[in-house]
């Protein structure tokens, strides 16, 4: 039988070998029990405007294939923003030896060696870049007139509107870098100023949340709201809740080439709708507070610049305004008496009162002009000149017509001492021009001159080829000299 000494004797040998193959299969380099592959760290410490991600994450075997994710931090879109710094990406091992690195662009790898490593990388801000602003949804206020991008150390203005009975819980407007996951990277904060309804803040490298908080306002204390509709400038006020009594004032602050509209800012209790007087002048108004909440309104327009028509003789222009805005299209008609006609390049436009020539274009064929309104008043004079006798002067126009049609029931007759000038439109270039099958070797610019003088009494025809935009067209006139 198995007496009880064997028993024992066998459970000592057991127990033995257990803790002898349990020490076996351990070591102190972090294996995974029951294996004897060594796992290795892959250490990236944290970088700033960016990230580095490994897979796999945090260690690897030696001879595994070790993939790494470059993140920049965006602006305004994917060409706006960070980008890895050329050089700065590097793997070392435990003795500061480099790993060799293999991928390109946002997608590098290495092979793992027998060894931790660490990852390092720099990133550096592509110039011009442009970064987002983005508004959080507001409740019971809005912030108006953001820019939704700017460029870093650009002042941002935020324009601060509660809703009427509303007003900014203090220290509640904020301004925090957008980031993708917050609790990988803690959001930067910048710094907000101001008061009022304006506050300011330096745009910073990096996208920004804009958040605010408004709370009702206890009884007592009335709201002064803006109205979000405005445009092409901004109305601030220097508070946004107030006791009956106070003086409010008003700024108005035009955008570029607007003006404040005289008789349009408007202050009105509400909900009542009650008109509350305004005083001041300029950009600066102001107002007694009401025991009521108000809110105010205002319009902005473009600024206009007087056009004036010099005296002219034997004809005028028009055109469609005596006022314009800067960068506006100015088109003038030409109408010249009958009788006579405008003289070439003879229309003038100068500024008033610095007297300064505006380059004025062709805006088509025949009497027709154009400029681009500069930031003053301008003058506008022409010359007239009378028609010689015989002259007759032809638009050479609607080129996808062949023959010219000069109008004439019996044909066109010229005589012998008149003059025939046919003026092509604006962009056409005469190529050739040909009298009764022969070439004549002249320079034309947008003109050519027939006198009836050089060729014999009876009929003719004048050939005409030209071109616009690379495309050929050419024009025959049939006329008879008398």
């Amino acid at each position: 039988m198995f007496g009880k000494n064997n028993f024992l004797k066998v459970f000592a040998l057991l127990t033995v070998l257990t803790f002898a193959l349990g020490f076996s299969g351990c070591d102190d380099g972090g294996s995974k029990p029951g294996t004897n592959t060594t796992l290795y760290k892959v250490n990236i410490p944290a970088t700033a405007n960016g990230t580095v991600t490994s897979s796999p994450t945090g260690e690897a075997q030696a001879g595994r294939d070790v993939l790494l994710v470059i993140s920049p931090i965006h602006g305004f879109d994917a060409n706006h923003g960070y980008r890895l710094k050329e050089g700065s990406l590097s793997v070392k091992d435990a003795k500061g030896a480099d790993v060799a690195l293999t991928g390109s662009d946002n997608n590098r790898g290495f092979k793992m060696p027998a060894s931790d490593v660490t990852v390092s990388a720099e990133f550096e801000l592509i110039p011009d870049s442009i970064f987002n602003i983005v508004l959080e949804d507001l409740i019971n206020g809005t912030i108006m007139d953001h820019p939704e991008f700017a460029e870093p150390g650009e002042e941002v203005t935020l324009t601060i509107s509660p809703i009427p009975g509303f007003g900014l819980v203090p220290n509640s407007l904020k301004v925090i870098e957008r980031v993708v996951d917050p609790h990988k990277h803690t959001p930067r904060t910048v710094s907000v100023s101001g008061s009022g309804s304006a506050y300011t803040f330096t745009m910073p490298a990096y996208n920004v949340t804009v958040s605010a908080e408004f709370a009702e306002l206890p009884e007592g204390i009335y709201s002064v709201s803006i109205d979000e509709h405005i445009t092409y400038g901004l109305v601030e006020v220097d508070k946004i809740q107030s006791k009956d009594n106070e003086t409010i004032t008003i700024t108005i602050t035009p955008d570029n080439k607007y003006q404040f509209k005289e008789g349009s800012l408007i202050v009105k209790t509400t909900p009542d709708d009650v008109t509350v007087s305004t005083s001041g002048t300029g950009n600066t108004r102001t107002f007694t507070m009401p025991a009521s909440n108000v809110t105010i309104t205002a319009e902005f327009e473009r600024i206009t610049y007087a056009i004036n028509l010099a005296p002219m003789e034997n004809g005028h222009v028009t055109v469609e305004s005596n006022r314009a805005a800067e960068d506006d299209h100015v088109v003038v008609t030409i109408v010249p008496d009958v009788g006579y006609r405008f003289k070439q390049h003879t229309l003038v436009v100068k500024t008033t009162p610095s007297n300064i020539d505006i380059e004025v274009h062709s805006g088509g064929a025949g009497n027709l002009r154009q400029f681009v309104m500069p930031n003053s008043a301008v003058t506008i004079s022409a010359v007239f000149e009378e028609i010689p006798d015989g002259y007759i002067e032809m638009d050479f126009e609607d080129l996808q017509n062949e023959e010219i049609d000069p109008g004439v029931a019996d044909g066109f007759i010229l005589s012998s001492s008149g003059t025939l000038v046919i003026t092509i439109g604006a962009g056409f270039e005469i190529l050739e021009v040909w009298i009764d099958g022969v070439y004549c070797d002249d320079i034309y610019d947008d003109t050519f001159t027939l006198n009836g003088g050089s060729y014999g009494k009876g009929p003719h025809f004048l050939s005409i080829i030209c071109k616009k935009d690379g495309i050929p067209y050419s024009k025959v006139l049939r006329f008879t000299i008398e």
